[in-house]
Formats: C-alpha cells, sequence, structure tokens
C-alpha cells in the first residue's frame, strides 16, 4: 500500500532532491558578477568595481552595529518557544448524573439525547451504569493522555468533591490539573457562580461555589464543564479570582480572610493567566437533546472527536442512503496512532485541519499557549473547535475561556468533509473484503502541499501568511509527501527571519529535531539547510541539539565522502556546528568527543592545494570551517592545545596569504580562538588552583598562560602581527581580537612591558615638545640612532631578529642593535620577562599600530585591547610657540631617570617578585619554523628588507614627518594606594612636572576624534574602571569578532534563487547602500561625458591659456593635494590638517568638507592633523570614490564625499611601514594605477622600497628594492642596485628614498621612481625587483624637483626639472637600447632637449595632461607656465598678484598642480590658501596647424620623436 503512495509522490515530486543544490549553484554565479553589473557591450571598458561588498564599512559604526545585530536585524525577537511548559499530571473526573433522576428544571424531549460516554444508562441497573459510564471516560480521557494520575467521584457530595481536588493539586505539585465535571443529573448552575452536588444521602442538591474550587484546584487549572447553562461559571470565574487574590494578600499581609490556602500571585500578574474553562453552552443555553447527539456532546468531541464528526456528517450526507450506518462508522479499521490505516490517516487529517483552523483565526501568543504547550490542552482545543462546529447546528454554543472567536465556517471544515467521505465510500469494500481491497491514502496532503508551492510563489512578508503551514508540519511525519514537504520548507525558510520564526511559532522545531534520528541519504542536504535557517536566527536551539545528540549528524555529514553533496551544504554543516560550539562548552566538549577537530583539518588540508582554482563555494566552506574551528576551540585550553599539536596552527597561518580577505580573517579567528583568555573556574573563589601569588589572590589581569601553551601561543602572536598592514579593516579588526585574548591570557607580562613602554613615552614626550631630557645619556642628533626597544643583548636578541622580529608588510624583518645608551629593564621585570621581552614589546607595538588604525571601527577595537590592559592613549598637544624640535631628530629611546609625567598620570611600578626558577623554553610546535618565516613570500620571490635605515643623509634635505601623532600610556584604573594586581603597584603620580598633553578623555572624546585617532572608539578615564579592590570584580568585557557576525548574516538572508538576487536588489541596498549596481544607462551617459572631453584634449594642437576660471579661498594654511571629479564640476582640495574641500568650480559653492580620517566636520579641533599629499578618484564611471593619502602613509577611501553630509569611509590601511613609538620618518609618496587597480607606495622607514597593492584583493602583491647605489650601472637583465660603476659627479649615499613614483599608461609594466640621490630607476613589473635603467638627468648638480612620464601618451618619454629652473626631456627607449657604461653617459644619450623653464630657478612642481599636450610648472615664488608637450611656452601667471589682491600676504611655493582628467583644465595650490583653476583652449587660427617637432628638436631627436608617435 505505500509503495503504490511512494511512486505517486515520485512521480509528482520529480528533481526535488537536487533543487536546494541547483539553486544555491545559480546563486554564486549570480553573487560573482553582482559587483560587475555590466552589460555586454560595456564588459570591454569596464574597469574592476572596487570596494563595492558588504565588508567594506571602515566608519566607525557600521548597518550591522547600528541595527544591534542577531535577530533585531530584521526587528523579530523570537517568542516561539515556551519558557514555561506544562503537563497535566491530575485529572479529577466528577459525574453528577443520578441515573434515573431528572433535575426539576430540565425538560427533556421524547425521543431525546441518552447516551453518555456511548452508553445507554438505561440499558443496565444505574448503579453499574454510573460505574461503566466513569470508566468509559477515564478511558477516553486516556487515549490523549496516559501518563496522568486519574481519579474520580461519582455522585460526590461536597467533601467528596473537595478530598478529591486538594488530593489532585498534591499530586500535581506545580503542573495542571484537569476538572471535568459533567451536570446532566443536577440543576443548572446559579448565577452566583455554584455548581451541584448532592448530599450524603442524596436527597437533596447542595451547591459547590466556584471560589471553593478554585481554592481546592489552585492554580494551573483546565475546568471543563460539559452542563447546561455552563456560561454562567465563566462569568462568575473572573470575579471570584480578583476576590480571591485580595483575600490571599490581605492573609500575607497580617490580615483576616475566609479562606487562603495559596500564595498570591505578584502584583501586575493575571490570576487567570493559567486558568483554562471550557464550557458546554453559553449562560442561557440549555444542551441539545437531539437524539442523532449522545446527551454528553460536548463530551464526546473532546474525547473521542473522529467518531462523532463521522457520525454527525453521515447524519447529513447522502451516504446515508449508500449503506453507511453508524455501526460500520464504529467498525472502522485500525488504530488513531497508526497513520497507514483508514481511522489513522482521519486522525492525522483532523488534527492537521483543526491546527490550521487555530493557527489562522488566534493570535499566536494565544496559539502557542493553547496548542503547542501541553498535549492534553492541544488535544482538547483542537477537539473544542469540532464541538463548536457541530454543537452549533444544534443551536448551541460552547464557550471557553481564553474566549476563541468563531471556527464553524472556517473553509477548512469542508476539506474535512471532503477526506470524511472519501473514507466512507471505501469503508464497505474494506469491511466487506479486506484481503481483496487495499484502502486508498487521501489526497489531501498533496493537494496542501500545492496549494504551499503556489504560496511561495506569490508569496511574501507583506502578504498573509501561509495557512498550510500546521499541515506542512503534518506531512514531515510522512515517508511519502516527507521530502516534498522538507524541499518547500526550506524554500519557505528561506524567505527571511520573518518565515523562520512563523515555522517556530507554528511548532517545527520537534519535528526537524527528531528528523536528524533517521538516516535516509535523500533529506541530508534539506536538513542541513533547514538548521542553518533555524540557528541563523536562534541560537539558543544548540542546547537541543546537544541533548539529543543532534551534533553528530552534522559531524558526520561534513565528513563523508559523497560527491552529490556540494560544497555549500558543507558550509552550511560547518556553521551549524560553530553555533552549536558558540558560547557553549557542553557543546564543544561532545563535538570535540565526536572527532569534529580531525574532520574540520582534514577537510583544511584537502581545500588548501584547490585554493587557486577555488569557486565562491569553495571559500565560503573555508571561512567555515576556520571559524567553526575557532568555535570549538574557544575557551577550551585543551581542545586548544589539541589542535595546535594536530597542525590547526599551521594550516591557519597559511592561509593568511590568501587573495580573498574573508578568508585571512577567518584564519585570524581561528587562530585568536586558540589563545585561551578564560581564567579557570577557580579564579571566581579568589584563588588559582587554591594557590596565592605573593599572597596575593588571582585576579583576571594576572592570567599568566601554562607552561604547555607559552610557546605556542607566542609563535601565534608573532605570526599574525604583520597582519596590522594587511589592507583589509576586516583583517585587521580580527587582530584586534586576537590581541584582546592574547593580552588577557598574558596579562602578567603584558603589563610588564606596558611599564616600560610607559616609561619610554614620556621621555619621547618631552622631546617632542621641545623640552630637554632630563636623562644625561639621551642622544644628540650626531649620535647614534636610538634602538626601538629598550633590551640588552642577552634579554633576547636572537629572539627578536627571528621568530620575535618585526617585518615590513612584504616579510622583511627589522633588526634592533642593543646600544650602549639603551637603558636595562629593572631587575624584576627582566627576571620576570627573561628572553621573552622582545616577543611582548613588539606585540605591544602592533597594538598601538591598531589602536592607531586609519579605519575608526579598526582604531577603536586596538584601544579597547590597550583598555583590555587597563591603559589608554593619551595625546600629546603641539610644542609650544618658540620651542624648536628639529624635525630631523626624531624622539630617542632614552633613560626613564627623572621623567615628567603629566599631572593625574600613573605609571605601573614593578615590584620583586618572588624568587622563582627561570622558564625553561620547551620545543616549539611543529608550525614554529613556518611562522618564524612570517609572512610568506609573495607571488614572485622579494628580496629581505634591510635593516631600518638611519635617517638618510642624501644630496638635499629632508623634512621628515613623524608616523603618528605623539603619545604616551595612561593608567585607566583607580586603585587604592598600594593596591597590587599580579605583582604591579600603581603609582599614583600627581602633581609631577610634565607636559601639557591633549587627553583621550577630554580634548579627544568625542566621536569624531579619530585622527588617527580613532573616532567612537576613544577611552574614557574609568571606563573599565574596577568597582573597587574586590578581586571578584568583574573584568572588561573582550571585543566581539566582526568576521563571525558578518558571516552568520549569510544564513539569515536569502539563500536561493530567485529570492537572493531579489534579496540584494531591495533589502540588500538599503542595509547596505553601496553594493548598489549602477545603472547601465547612467554608466553610458557618464563614459560618453568623459570621452567627449577626451576628444576635446586630443584636439588641441595649439593651445592657448585662457583667461583664469575661478579663484578658491580654501581658509586653510596651504594647500596639499587637488583631484579633480571626472564629469562633475567639482574640485577636491586637502590641507595640511587633513581637511577636505569640495568646491563646485563654476559658482565657487563648497558641497561639502570634513576631516580625511574621521569625517568631522570642518573647525572640529578634536581632531588630530593628518596631512594629505594625495587624492585620486576610484570607480570613474561607477560613482567615483576619493582615495586620500597622508603623509604618514595611512590610505583612507571615501564613498559619498561630494554630497554634503553622505561621506562615509569605504576602507583603509596603512601602505608603508612606520615605527611606533611614534618616530621621523619620510612622507610616504604614492601612485595609482587604474587599469590594474594597484596603488605603489613608498616612505616610512623604508623609503627605499615600493609596495605594490592590490585593491581589487585587498592585499601586497610585489615590493620593490630600489637599490643602494647612486651611480650603479645598469645593463640588460642585470640590476643596477648592486653594481659601483663610478662615474663623476653625484655624490654617493648610503640609503636611498623615493621622492615620486610614476607609471607608465603605455605600459603598465614599467615604473619610474624618482629618488633623493636625483637618479630615476625604471623598473619592469613583471621582471626581478632590481632597476632595469638607472638616469642621472643633472649629474648631481641639482635636485629633481619634478617629473612626468609619458605625457600626452608619448611612449617611454620623461620629462624632469630641477630646483635650478631646467627642464629636460630624455628618451627612455634611447637609453636602454645599448650597454652604458655609467648613469652620466646613459642620462646624456637619453637627452633630448634641454629648456630654461625660469630663469630664476626654484620649480617646486611638474605635472603633464594625460590625453592633451599640456605642462605645467610651479615655482617657489608662485610663478605658474603652461608648456606643451615638446617644450613650447603658451603661458605663464603670477600667483603671488593674486594673493596680494585678495589680502593675503603669506607668499609659499606652488605645492600642487592637477590637471583635469578628461579636461583641459588645471588646478594650482600654493602654500596659503588660495586654489586656482585655469582653462586652455584650442587658438582658432592655428587649430589645424600642428607645431612640428623639427623646429623643437634637433634632427637625430626630431627621427626618434616621429617613432615614438
Amino acid at each position: 500500500m505505500e509503495n503504490g503512495g511512494e511512486e505517486l509522490a515520485d512521480s509528482e515530486i520529480s528533481n526535488l532532491t537536487d533543487e536546494l543544490s541547483r539553486r544555491l549553484t545559480t546563486r554564486d554565479t549570480v553573487a560573482s558578477a553582482s559587483c560587475s553589473s555590466e552589460s555586454p557591450a560595456d564588459t570591454s571598458k569596464a574597469m574592476p568595481r572596487l570596494l563595492c561588498e558588504e565588508r567594506h564599512d571602515a566608519g566607525g559604526v557600521s548597518p550591522a552595529d547600528a541595527r544591534g545585530g542577531g535577530t533585531a536585524d530584521n526587528g523579530i525577537v523570537s517568542k516561539w518557544r515556551q519558557r514555561e511548559k506544562l503537563k497535566t499530571t491530575s485529572v479529577a473526573l466528577v459525574m453528577c448524573l443520578n441515573i434515573g433522576v431528572d433535575p426539576p428544571d430540565v425538560i427533556k424531549t421524547s425521543p431525546c439525547a441518552r447516551l453518555e460516554c456511548w452508553v445507554d444508562p438505561l440499558s443496565m441497573q444505574p448503579a453499574k451504569a454510573l460505574e461503566t459510564i466513569g470508566k468509559n471516560l477515564q478511558a477516553q480521557y486516556e487515549r490523549w493522555q496516559p501518563k496522568a494520575k486519574y481519579k474520580m467521584h461519582l455522585d460526590p457530595t461536597v467533601e467528596d468533591v473537595k478530598k478529591l481536588c486538594i488530593s489532585c493539586r498534591r499530586n500535581a505539585k506545580t503542573e495542571r490539573v484537569l476538572f471535568h465535571y459533567n451536570g446532566h443529573g443536577v440543576p443548572r448552575p446559579t448565577s452566583n457562580g455554584e455548581l451541584w452536588v448532592f448530599n450524603s444521602r442524596y436527597t437533596q442538591y447542595i451547591p459547590l461555589s466556584i471560589y471553593e474550587l478554585q481554592g481546592w484546584l489552585g492554580t494551573p487549572c483546565i475546568y471543563v464543564l460539559d452542563c447546561s447553562a455552563a456560561g454562567l461559571i465563566i462569568n462568575s470565574f473572573r470575579s471570584f479570582m480578583d476576590q480571591r487574590q485580595q483575600d490571599l494578600r490581605m492573609v500575607q499581609s497580617g490580615g483576616v480572610s475566609s479562606y487562603a490556602p495559596f500564595a498570591a500571585p505578584p502584583a501586575g500578574v493575571d490570576p487567570m493567566k493559567e486558568v483554562i474553562v471550557l464550557a458546554a453552552c453559553s449562560a442561557h443555553e440549555l444542551l441539545p437533546q437531539s437524539p442523532e447527539l449522545p446527551a454528553d456532546a460536548f463530551t464526546a468531541c473532546l474525547t473521542t472527536p473522529i467518531k462523532v464528526a463521522l457520525r454527525w456528517f453521515c447524519s447529513r450526507s447522502l451516504l446515508r442512503h449508500d449503506g453507511i450506518t453508524k455501526d460500520l462508522i464504529d467498525r472502522i479499521p485500525g488504530r488513531q496512532t497508526d497513520r497507514k490505516t483508514p481511522l489513522g490517516e482521519l486522525n492525522w487529517i483532523f488534527t492537521a485541519i483543526t491546527d490550521t483552523i487555530a493557527w489562522n483565526v488566534l493570535p499566536r501568543a494565544l496559539f502557542q499557549k493553547l496548542f503547542r504547550q501541553d498535549l492534553l490542552v492541544a488535544s482538547l482545543f483542537r477537539n473544542f473547535l469540532l464541538a463548536e462546529r457541530i454543537m452549533a447546528s444544534a443551536n448551541c454554543t460552547p464557550v471557553s475561556y481564553p474566549r476563541l472567536p468563531p471556527t464553524h465556517h472556517h473553509p477548512m471544515w469542508q476539506a474535512w468533509d471532503l477526506a470524511s467521505e472519501m473514507c466512507l465510500m471505501q469503508l464497505p469494500l474494506l469491511l466487506g473484503n479486506p484481503l481483496a481491497y487495499e484502502f486508498q491514502p487521501s489526497t489531501f496532503f498533496s493537494e496542501q502541499l500545492t496549494a504551499f508551492e503556489l504560496w511561495l510563489a506569490h508569496g511574501s512578508k507583506e502578504k498573509r501568511p501561509p495557512e498550510q503551514l500546521p499541515i506542512v508540519l503534518q506531512v514531515l511525519l510522512s515517508q511519502v509527501h516527507r521530502l516534498r514537504a522538507l524541499v518547500l520548507l526550506g524554500r519557505f525558510l528561506d524567505m527571511g527571519p520573518w518565515a523562520v520564526d512563523l515555522a517556530l511559532s507554528v511548532g517545527i522545531f520537534p519535528y526537524v529535531l527528531k528528523l536528524l534520528q533517521t538516516t535516509s541519504s535523500d533529506l541530508r542536504s534539506t536538513l542541513v539547510f533547514i538548521w542553518a535557517k533555524i540557528l541563523a536566527l536562534d541560537k539558543t536551539c544548540q542546547v537541543d541539539l546537544v541533548k539529543d545528540a543532534g551534533h553528530q549528524y552534522f559531524v558526520k555529514f561534513l565528513d563523508m565522502y559523497d560527491s552529490s553533496v556540494d560544497l555549500h551544504s558543507r558550509a552550511q554543516a560547518a556553521f551549524v556546528l560553530a553555533a552549536i560550539c558558540d558560547g557553549h562548552p557542553k557543546g564543544q566538549a561532545l563535538c570535540a568527543g565526536s572527532s569534529l577537530l580531525a574532520v574540520l583539518i582534514k577537510w583544511l588540508r584537502t581545500l588548501y592545494p584547490q585554493l587557486q582554482f577555488a569557486t565562491p563555494t569553495h571559500a565560503l566552506l573555508l571561512r567555515w570551517l576556520c571559524l567553526c574551528l575557532g568555535k570549538l576551540c574557544e575557551d577550551m585550553p585543551e581542545i586548544a592545545l589539541l589542535a595546535i599539536r594536530e597542525g590547526a596552527a599551521d594550516l591557519l597561518v597559511s592561509f593568511l596569504t590568501m587573495t580573498l580577505p574573508e578568508i585571512r580573517a577567518a584564519a585570524v579567528f581561528g587562530l585568536g580562538c586558540l589563545v585561551h583568555s578564560c581564567p579557570p573556574d577557580s579564579d571566581v573563589h579568589g584563588v588559582r588552583g587554591g594557590a596565592m601569588a605573593g599572597g596575593v589572590p588571582d585576579h583576571s589581569l594576572n592570567m599568566q598562560p601554562s607552561e604547555d601553551r607559552l610557546p605556542a601561543e607566542q609563535l601565534i602572536a608573532n605570526a599574525v602581527r604583520q597582519a596590522v598592514y594587511d589592507p583589509s579593516t576586516l583583517v585587521r579588526a580580527e587582530l584586534a581580537v586576537l590581541y584582546a585574548r592574547f593580552v588577557r591570557g598574558h596579562a602578567v607580562y603584558v603589563r610588564e612591558v606596558v611599564y616600560l613602554q610607559q616609561r619610554k613615552l614620556q621621555e619621547m614626550s618631552l622631546t617632542f615638545q621641545g623640552r630637554p631630557s632630563m636623562d644625561p645619556h639621551a642622544h644628540s642628533p650626531d649620535g647614534p640612532p636610538p634602538p626601538t626597544h629598550s633590551w640588552t643583548a642577552n634579554d633576547g636578541a636572537d629572539q627578536q631578529s627571528s621568530a620575535a622580529g618585526n617585518h615590513s608588510p612584504g616579510g622583511a624583518s627589522r633588526a634592533h642593535s642593543p646600544s650602549p645608551h639603551t637603558t636595562p629593564p629593572p631587575p624584576a621585570t627582566s627576571q620576570l620577562l627573561g628572553k621573552n621581552g622582545p616577543t611582548y614589546t613588539l606585540l605591544l607595538e602592533a597594538i598601538q599600530m591598531l589602536a592607531l588604525d586609519p579605519s575608526p571601527k579598526v582604531a577603536k577595537l586596538g584601544r579597547e585591547v590597550l583598555l583590555v590592559a587597563q591603559c589608554e592613549l593619551n595625546f600629546l598637544a603641539p610644542p609650544p610657540p618658540g620651542s624648536s624640535t628639529p624635525a630631523s631628530q626624531p624622539p630617542g629611546n632614552v633613560s626613564p631617570r627623572g621623567a615628567a609625567l603629566p599631572p593625574g598620570a600613573k605609571l605601573y611600578r614593578p615590584r620583586v617578585w618572588p624568587p622563582r626558577a627561570p622558564r625553561p623554553s620547551p620545543p616549539p610546535p611543529r608550525w614554529a619554523r613556518a611562522t618564524a618565516q612570517w609572512p610568506p613570500p609573495p607571488p614572485r620571490p622579494c628580496p629581505p628588507h634591510p635593516a631600518p635605515p638611519r635617517p638618510p643623509s642624501p644630496t638635499k634635505e629632508h623634512q621628515l614627518e613623524y608616523s603618528r601623532h605623539p603619545y604616551t600610556l595612561r593608567m585607566t584604573d583607580n586603585y587604592p594606594p598600594g593596591f597590587r594586581i599580579g605583582g604591579t603597584d600603581f603609582v599614583d603620580l600627581h602633581g609631577a612636572a610634565g607636559s601639557s598633553n591633549m587627553s583621550s578623555s577630554s580634548s579627544h572624546g568625542d566621536s569624531r576624534s579619530h585622527g588617527v585617532n580613532a573616532a567612537l572608539g576613544m577611552s574614557l578615564p574609568g571606563l573599565i574602571a574596577l568597582e573597587g579592590a574586590a578581586m571578584g570584580s568583574a573584568s572588561r568585557p573582550l571585543p566581539q569578532s566582526l568576521v563571525y557576525q558578518l558571516s552568520c548574516e549569510h544564513f539569515s538572508r536569502p539563500m536561493l534563487e530567485p529570492l537572493a538576487s531579489a534579496w540584494r536588489e531591495i533589502e540588500g541596498l538599503v542595509e547596505y547602500p553601496w553594493t548598489t549596481p549602477v545603472d547601465p544607462l547612467r554608466r553610458r551617459h557618464r563614459v560618453r561625458e568623459m570621452e567627449g572631453g577626451l576628444a576635446k584634449c586630443k584636439v588641441i594642437t595649439n593651445p592657448k591659456l585662457k583667461e583664469q576660471v575661478i579663484s578658491l579661498d580654501t581658509h586653510s594654511d596651504s594647500v596639499t593635494a587637488l583631484c579633480f571629479h571626472p564629469y562633475h564640476p567639482l574640485l577636491v582640495t586637502s590641507d595640511g590638517k587633513g581637511f577636505i574641500r569640495v568646491t563646485n568650480y563654476q559658482d565657487s559653492t563648497l558641497a561639502n568638507s570634513f576631516h580625511v580620517t574621521n569625517g568631522a566636520p570642518i573647525g572640529d579641533t578634536r581632531v588630530l592633523p593628518s596631512s594629505v599629499n594625495f587624492l585620486r578618484q576610484l570607480n570613474e564611471t561607477e560613482g567615483p570614490m576619493l582615495m586620500a593619502g597622508s603623509t604618514d602613509g595611512a590610505v583612507r577611501i571615501w564613498r559619498g564625499y561630494a554630497l554634503q553630509g553622505a561621506h562615509r569611509m569605504a576602507s583603509a590601511m596603512q601602505t608603508v611601514q612606520i615605527l611606533l613609538p611614534p618616530a621621523a620618518g619620510f612622507p610616504a609618496v604614492f601612485e595609482w594605477c587604474p587599469s590594474r587597480s594597484h596603488l605603489f607606495a613608498t616612505g616610512g622607514c623604508h623609503p627605499d622600497v615600493v609596495c605594490c597593492w592590490d585593491l581589487a584583493h585587498e592585499m601586497c602583491n610585489n615590493m620593490i628594492q630600489l637599490g643602494s647605489s647612486a651611480n650603479g650601472g645598469f645593463g640588460s637583465g642585470s640590476g643596477g642596485g648592486g653594481g659601483s660603476v663610478s662615474s663623476g659627479g653625484g655624490a654617493a649615499s648610503s640609503s636611498l628614498c623615493v621622492e615620486r613614483l610614476a607609471l607608465s599608461a603605455v605600459d603598465p609594466n614599467m615604473m619610474l621612481s624618482c629618488c633623493s640621490d636625483g637618479t630615476l630607476r625604471v623598473f619592469d613589473l613583471r621582471s626581478g625587483r632590481s632597476p632595469e635603467l638607472i638616469l642621472q638627468p643633472f649629474g648631481g648638480r641639482a635636485s629633481v624637483t619634478g617629473m612626468a612620464l609619458e605625457p600626452n601618451g608619448r611612449k617611454a618619454l620623461v620629462v624632469v626639472t630641477s630646483d635650478k629652473g631646467e627642464m629636460r626631456f630624455l628618451d627612455l627607449l634611447k637609453a636602454s637600447s645599448e650597454q652604458w657604461s655609467s648613469t652620466a653617459d646613459a642620462s646624456a644619450s637619453a637627452t633630448l632637449k634641454v629648456v630654461t623653464a625660469h630663469s630664476k630657478g626654484g620649480i617646486s612642481a611638474l605635472v603633464a595632461h594625460p590625453h592633451a599636450c599640456l605642462m605645467a610648472t610651479g615655482t617657489s615664488t608662485q610663478v605658474v607656465k603652461l608648456w606643451t608637450d615638446v617644450g613650447e611656452p603658451v603661458g605663464g601667471m603670477n600667483m603671488r598678484t593674486q594673493s596680494t589682491l585678495q589680502g593675503l600676504n603669506k607668499i609659499g611655493p606652488v605645492n600642487c598642480m592637477e590637471w583635469h582628467p578628461y579636461q583641459p583644465m588645471l588646478a594650482v595650490g600654493v602654500a596659503d590658501s588660495i586654489c586656482s583653476v585655469y582653462g586652455v583652449e584650442q587658438m582658432p587660427s592655428q587649430a589645424s596647424t600642428p607645431v612640428p617637432v623639427s623646429r623643437q628638436l634637433s634632427a637625430t631627436a626630431a627621427n626618434l620623436m616621429a617613432q615614438l608617435l
């Protein structure tokens, strides 16, 4: 019989088994193309759209943070889980029949209803009939609740009822009691709320007050009243209950009351909350006496619904003429619990229909209470709906409390009638010849699933919920329809968290939990998908999964080898397991016991070799494997140590070089969870393991790793340290979370290092503010460079140079030589830290880098890490006027003796620790070798960086910049004097002489105060102050992971097509507006505008300088960088303080203005300065974003910058390596390659290294070493950095720095750098990192002040200017055509033309138009001249005259100039507040006569230029 049903189902649900996989695969394809959003016609011209994904939000508060995360993201608070699960454990049955004697107020008709519990009381002796009826009633109730304790009284007295009720309440305790009252043999209830019973001799009717009955039964309780006018009792119930509560409170307050055996509920709690009443009729109605119904029709409907329903239906249908009698109905084969039999199927359909009716008409909370809290109550209310329908036909209305709306006309009853008719029509054949006839199952469930599928095709959140949802729940019980029901349920859950909450509230949870016990292979992927949706909404389901061993199902699913299981389903299983382990120690332990760790490591090793061919699904699985591994080991030191021994740290470290930032962030998350940061349980009692540290109880700030974990965790911290230079804010945010755990777990060591760093920073603050150091060993400007650490050679120099070495972004180590002026740490500190000192010092530097991160979001997390260490940043005010601090003299590392401190500052003072033997260094784990060489090499081998050079001494003076604004570290806890934690005393240095400071709690306490100062991340004093000196005070909570939260959101949104695409196009654009795809029509319009401008530039062959377009007063000290909007009349300017201004140069209106570091408005004095020297446009055709680079190497990218108040930071990164504590270094130099989305940067402490940052993949993919010789020879295929062919002219320099960078627009593989020794170095980015060509155009006689590569697209042409006013045209092709013996010979051969551009010299800027034959030069005297690309003068202007006319007396050099990329317009910025825009046009008289090249160059040069053109 079931096989036929299965064949029928298979024909209806073909291809359902792979529906989820197919839809998920489709989504991957769409998602991969979502960022491009290009039409086929535009693909060839389209540049990659950068920084358009959800993670690209570097501001202080993300949209997810603003929403609150979790279920609050969608405004859903799930209330599906019943917090108070009740059961009916005691049943009191009271039968007042008095058979043979009718009550005086009832006149019975003839014929009339006589059956009581399907027994005719007149067919036997009254006593026997009464006993039989009682037994039948108990049996009928036991069918619904067999485990309850039943007690019965037949024709009782008041005392009998009292004893019965009190006994039932005593047995039930706090559970529910059911009180069933049959009053067919007594008068109707009174209006005073009284029922009737008998006296002991059955001669009188005795009233029983509901007030007394309430006192005996208590709450919770359900009353079933089967008597005439039963509604009178409900009317009295509320007033009696309120009176009882008043009496109970009087007793509790010492008053007098009649009777109060139970305690009153708290004030404000409804006393009727746990009271349920079911009454057979309303207050003015009598029970039906129709002979078609039993006398106890209400009780029969509640306890035997199928029998009553079929009898009633048969009596009203035509089936009664086809031989269907009551006797046949009573003989329906099967059992109600067997759904394969006719009776069982009818009961199954009846349950589904009544649940559906209740689901659609009742409020959700009431449905949960009545139909999901108690099995017996749910059954009674399902049957109550039937009683309402049947008794309404007899003009009787059953009532209840809580009151239910009328349901007897609901259309679902018609489906019940159809199912009943189909079953009854088969009844004669089934009973006549059961062996020859096979029962045909009803099509009810199949039809309802079809209706549900239609709703899925057209329904939504805004429309009415599907009424078939309870039926889908019931279908899960059928093996025939289960697969189809699960697939449809999965599609419904995918509609959003609201759908998941709806399904859970209807009761789907226990069904899908039980399905985890099945072994059917075709249900696995769908079940995993459903559970991923459930746990994405409600993580607390992890308790139920672990309780029923459901985690084993997902571990086996993830581990099994089955090619039919797609990787997306495995990623969902990994998410489910991660959710099971999230904050659930029992779940972690059980998952570890199920070999989850081995499964995760196996998959990580399997996927790692395939990553170069990875699809988005591979990346999703790999990310969740890392996250699941982290959640498995989080705060479980035994599991974490086992994972390290099994090689998990090896694998995670190897993923730090992946191109996808999400994988790198997940790897950092996994590594962070391997670091133990939770105090042992014994810490809450004040001691750890019963031990005392020096007589002081342990504290969370005193945590110290165990012997077996110390080396492994140190290697983890060293391995991830270079992630501070990762371009992705997501990765750096995870690094901050990792370091917070490390600081908590290694608090003892970190605090000692903070002490040393604090004293060191105090000394540096004196140097910054221009006051002499109090240390006699302070360094002079000509002395040796100060080391970065105050560690002696025997304090771990070897370890520092290997695993603990600081690396550049590409992987070069930074060595620190011991100095005779180095102040060793105090003996006690050295004894504690030993060889671990350099490791923790470099760690503290990395934490400070995060606290000073360019991204406010990362800086906030970094400062939370410092707060975990009980310290905060305290920024220093600028030096007072008149003080002189040489810019070339960085603050030295001087002795802490005699350091002056700011008022109110606190310092650590290490006390002498108890003597202890030095800790032996255990052998490092197997992955120590890999971490010691971190970071791994880039795609092409890259030579290691040398040690950071001393401030160079090139041929001209360099203005050095501070790497970050100087600061000190300040304590945040207010401890009483002499209070000690873990070996550290706190000294309050009030009144100490010190420098004025800008406190992060006052001057920078505002949310907009992130300069290098983090917005929203500023620390306030006392944020984590302990509430007292007691050891039991709580420590500061650790920051939460961003990548885990962002990854979890993936499963709470639609994943199947077409819902996934619809979500991205509607809701996704609301939450993440920057992911909005550009309209192809608008994009094509922008392209046409830019192409029109290019055409205008191309036709200019005889340029003429127009009058000044506009002169803008930026109201700043100086203009440092300029940038035109590609297709709007907007000019972007920046000043030395970091303020960005966007001005409409047509009408001089200010479109927008903000500070580059945090978006603060102009005039905000709470931000720290950040000098911007580089501005470029990104995504020009997609809606441009502004990329701003600062001299300290920080690059920030802003979206919406052209609209007032709409600017938001998309991303930020540190592009060059800098030294901390803040030290002077070279200003950063940038260049942008739009065709490849590469950003080149150099400066900082490695000015001779150029880093290539790939913004499309957010990683550093190349590092270029300039070489060390200013006069190095070169040859084809040999680098010039290593050779030293002498040639007169240039002075040798021991170190180089790059002053300018240029990239070829014709050949994107060529890079040109202008170095501090006056050389031009040409690099082929495809080959090695040594220069292919070295030129010295001015022979060392003058400095190069300007450089333009390939003006107007002329291949291999370079124009350079000098500070003596000379401009030279160089041909790189000619210079590289032969092997020259020296740079002088090569430079002479490459020179095509020499022009004296400015007779008075002092050229400070040179800029060439990329698409027009235009160049411009600017001088230190504010003279600007325009030139053609062959050196012909076009015109000039004197900016000084304009400044004088505008009342500005300050005269400074031309700082910056910029051509509009698609228009012949020039912007000029000078060292004052004036910025001017000039236009160039074609001279009409000579529009068709180009300037002959032969008149400009020699004959040989003319031929060569002709070849270039």
